[in-house]
């Protein structure tokens, strides 16, 4: 029976839920009739022997006196802590620093009987509460209750959740709101993917959700797709990935013209190997940079990245390279395991329309010339084609510099050669579509929805993490905080900066 008395009394000071606990949580607790389990049928138990406390009574053993000392605070209505303990004495204390009510109990006999020595039973408040490292009585003049931290990050839960609502009703409501979607946004797609619990009940899972605006859209711009996912899964894995473009397909066809770019997530990559198997892939130079910052010294380092990435002459991509190399050859060894053909467009620097008119221009045939730069290197451009042998001209769909000068003598406008998809009109009509507002969320949609749900949707099982809930966005590797700017104190009264007006001492 002690053995049960015991753990109970382990469960009741270890119990971090928002049930009442004996006296060494928030409030006093409340006990049944005694018929339920756990705390209150090993308290049944007990061998009650009275309530009185008093110099000179003799326990069992040491756990019986605190048994019998718990049940003497919770009729008293008051909590205490254990102030000093050994096996041969023990000293209790109320668990304010200003109530001066204090046991002390020592061990009688070889039997490990214990006898209370000592007692000041006298309270300084009518009811004595726990809370970490702050004063825990509560005078009876004054109403003021102080409570744990964790009981009122519950309090303030419970509150959220009157106000706005239940995690589990949320969830409810989502099919209803999947079919206002579509019906105030005709085109939109939109999936939803639950699994089954035994019982029969669907619990969520995945939502994917484009809107129809952007589906149209999407066929008006350049196939660049840059993955920055508008999707709901548990976790970036596989199966989250996959499900996701599989989904993404419906509307963003595999072609070998397709570009992915996205950060070099080992989930992204297996996703688009399974389901965009023409399509190409590379890497995002911001993220690139951000691990190079994070993983290799000098700081340099990114910036010569950077250079490298974006340069579009071979030479000079050679020679940014060659540098990296020499400031760090793991860098480089790095960059090379990645591919050049994953990070970088080999393209010649930029010139502007000036530099141009100074270039010399050869003819080859009708429409295909020769340019030569100042410094001497040659260029063959096809204006046909669109094609000059720097390899910008093609790769951004823009005429470069040498294209313009071998275009200005021909009297050929230069607009003619740039592609449709930077053209005003083709703007305009890639954000022709509106996003419209949906309307409140009653429970039933009255329209059929593709969400995949047939019934309820129950919210998912999801552990909570340990310690404090973040509230700041945790910062990717490589990624620094940028700091805030000072914002300049300036007195309204004399209009100097460094004070206020109350602080002011200049004459007016």
């Amino acid at each position: 029976m002690w053995g049960r008395v015991e753990e109970a009394l382990h469960t009741m000071l270890t119990d971090m839920s928002d049930e009442p606990a004996l006296f060494c949580r928030d409030a006093p607790p409340v006990f049944n009739d005694g018929k339920g389990e756990g705390v209150d049928s090993a308290l049944e138990d007990i061998q009650y022997k009275g309530d009185k406390l008093f110099v000179g009574r003799v326990f069992k053993n040491k756990a019986d006196c605190k048994i019998k000392l718990a049940i003497h605070a919770i009729n008293q209505k008051f909590h205490f802590m254990t102030s000093q303990s050994t096996p041969k004495f023990m000293v209790l204390k109320c668990i304010s620093k200003t109530c001066p009510w204090r046991v002390y109990a020592v061990k009688v006999d070889t039997a490990d009987h214990f006898q209370v020595r000592q007692a000041n039973q006298k309270h300084t408040s009518t009811f004595c509460w726990h809370q970490e490292r702050a004063p825990c009585c509560r005078d009876s003049k004054n109403p003021t209750i102080s409570i744990s931290y964790w009981k009122a990050w519950r309090a303030r839960e419970v509150a959220m959740e009157l106000s706005l609502g239940s995690i589990a009703g949320s969830y409810a409501l989502l099919p209803a709101y999947i079919g206002l979607l579509q019906q105030t946004n005709p085109g939109s797609l939109c999936f939803t993917e639950h699994v089954d619990d035994p019982d029969g009940a669907m619990r969520f899972k995945y939502q994917f959700i484009a809107y129809g605006a952007s589906v149209k859209g999407y066929k008006h711009i350049r196939k660049v797709v840059v993955i920055d996912a508008f999707a709901i899964v548990d976790s970036e894995n596989d199966d989250a990935w996959e499900w996701f473009f599989r989904h993404l397909s419906a509307f963003i066809l595999d072609t070998i013209e397709l570009v992915f770019i996205s950060d070099r997530h080992a989930s992204i990559y297996t996703g688009l190997r399974k389901v965009y198997t023409e399509a190409h892939h590379a890497a995002c130079t911001v993220h690139l940079w951000r691990n190079i910052r994070h993983l290799y010294k000098p700081q340099t380092l990114a910036g010569l990245k950077s250079a490298a990435a974006r340069a579009y002459h071979v030479d000079e991509f050679n020679k940014k390279f060659l540098e990296i190399q020499r400031v760090n050859p793991g860098c480089a060894a790095y960059l090379v395991d990645i591919g050049f053909s994953h990070w970088t467009r080999v393209h010649s620097k930029e010139e502007n329309f000036e530099s141009a008119m100074s270039m010399a221009v050869r003819p080859i045939s009708d429409f295909e010339f020769q340019v030569q730069i100042s410094s001497g290197e040659c260029f063959t451009i096809n204006l046909v084609e669109g094609t000059c042998s720097c390899n910008e001209f093609q790769s951004l769909n823009i005429p470069c510099a040498h294209a313009v000068a071998a275009a200005t003598p021909l009297g050929i406008s230069i607009d003619t050669f740039v592609d449709v998809a930077y053209y005003e009109e083709t703007i305009r009509h890639s954000y022709a579509e509106r996003v419209y507002p949906i309307p409140s969320v009653s429970g039933k949609s009255s329209v059929g929805s593709t969400s995949g749900t047939r019934g309820d949707l129950n919210p998912p099982f999801a552990r909570r993490p340990p310690e404090r809930p973040k509230i700041i966005r945790i910062l990717s590797r490589g990624e620094f905080k940028r700091p805030r700017r000072k914002s300049t104190r300036k007195c309204s009264r004399c209009c100097h900066t460094g004070h206020n007006k109350a602080s002011c001492k200049n004459a007016i």
